[in-house]
């Protein structure tokens, strides 16, 4: 009787693992890798909607250890969290289980090594500064090639970027790593080194603009919406929101052709749209456009 294939490749359940086993570790479990008697685990949490119940799953070479903490009536309660309520009972139990402390061996007819770009984690590309190497899983799936970096351009003090009718005699082509406008302001926060691309310089005329400066984050392409009313029953507002690369840029706002405001730092708008469609648009001062289209829905 011949033997079933494996449902799972052995080189991608090593690697999630891997991944799970870093997990950073609640309250007194901090740090856990600087003291010898603490044990590898790979392990999850998770919370149900409303705090109703928590959950802690890990998994070990000897051990499956599984953790629910909840009410019997499925009423929820504040501060029922995977990793506050169920992760400290997890490791509580695992200290009591007998174990040495021993790990799977990494299956390396399973994996290939790849040189992969060390800020994105995607497989290396020509204009990635900075490589590392690692294992992925073999086979015929190859990892995309990183795409987020970019030569671009600028003036000599690279507070412009220059497109070919507007070059000059000082333009110098440096690497940026790009991410996507919408993450961007979140990734900056923690990266300080992380270089925005500046804006496009006002002596470029022919209006392509091949960076996206703006994105929208509510409402999204397709939402349907609902403005409700206050405890006082007085009509709320819908807050719409949306990001830019640059801090000092003004973005101008129209709402199905009409101008509503304008926004610069913080890019927030409060209005109060009628049901039905709309679209919403934003440009900045340099012509980059963002635009979406949304529903609202009627009162009743």
């Amino acid at each position: 009787m011949s033997e079933e294939p494996p449902v799972w490749n052995a080189g991608a359940i090593w690697l999630t693992f891997e991944a799970m086993k870093t997990l950073r570790r609640p309250d007194q479990e901090g740090q856990w890798e600087t003291f010898q008697s603490s044990r590898p685990i790979a392990w999850k949490t998770g919370t149900s909607f409303g705090f109703r119940d928590a959950w802690a799953v890990g998994v070990t070479p000897k051990y499956t250890i599984g953790v629910w903490v909840g009410n019997a009536d499925g009423e929820g309660r504040p501060g029922v969290i995977g990793l506050h309520a169920a992760a400290p009972i997890l490791f509580d139990v695992l200290r009591m289980l007998d174990g040495d402390g021993s790990w799977w061996s990494q299956p390396y007819d399973e994996l290939a090594q790849k040189v992969v770009c060390r800020e994105s984690g995607w497989l290396a590309g020509s204009l990635c500064t900075e490589t590392d190497t690692t294992y992925v899983v073999a086979g015929n799936q190859v990892p995309p090639v990183c795409h987020f970096h970019s030569a671009v351009y600028t003036n000599a003090d690279h507070t412009y970027r220059l497109e070919p009718d507007c070059m000059t005699d000082d333009a110098t082509l440096t690497n940026y790593f790009v991410v996507p406008a919408i993450a961007e302001n979140y990734y900056k926060r923690y990266n300080p080194d992380y270089q925005t691309v500046p804006p496009l310089s006002p002596d470029c005329s022919n209006g392509q603009h091949t960076k996206q400066d703006i994105a929208i984050i509510y409402p999204r392409m397709g939402s349907k919406i609902y403005v409700p009313y206050e405890w006082d029953h007085e009509k709320s507002r819908a807050v719409f929101t949306a990001v830019h690369r640059s801090d000092t840029a003004l973005v101008y706002w129209t709402l199905d052709k009409h101008f509503i405001g304008k926004t610069k730092e913080f890019h927030q708008i409060e209005i109060d749209p009628k049901p039905g469609m709309h679209q919403l648009v934003l440009q900045d001062e340099y012509g980059s456009v963002a635009r979406t289209i949304f529903e609202v829905l009627s009162e009743r």
